[in-house]
């Protein structure tokens, strides 16, 4: 029988140490081999499509997910509310919406 083993990271944007959470989940994963471990991200959106796209290959294929957190789809009311345009967010999800195909 598989053990069943989730790991989400959560708890803060992980954007600013994204490159370090992918390793972890790496590890993780390697370290586990044999067992059920999904890795999930809760993100902002706003990271370098690289990184995007390594943190989905991980969480596609480990059966987790990624979620991101759009505070405002107006670019000015994200401007208000977060400091920065939503430009990458928004064509981050169109990177994501590649994986769904």
């Amino acid at each position: 029988m598989l053990a069943y083993l989730t790991r989400f990271l959560f708890g803060g944007d992980p954007t600013p140490q994204l490159p370090h959470s992918i390793r972890v989940a790496r590890l993780a994963l390697e370290r586990n081999k044999g067992r059920i471990l999904r890795v999930c991200w809760e993100i902002n959106g706003s990271m370098r499509p690289a990184l995007l796209k390594q943190a989905a290959e991980i969480a596609l294929n480990s059966g987790g997910c990624i979620k991101v957190d759009l505070k405002a789809w107006d670019e000015g009311l994200h401007i208000a509310l977060c400091g920065v345009s939503n430009r990458r967010t928004l064509e981050n999800f169109q990177l994501l919406a590649e994986y769904a195909r």
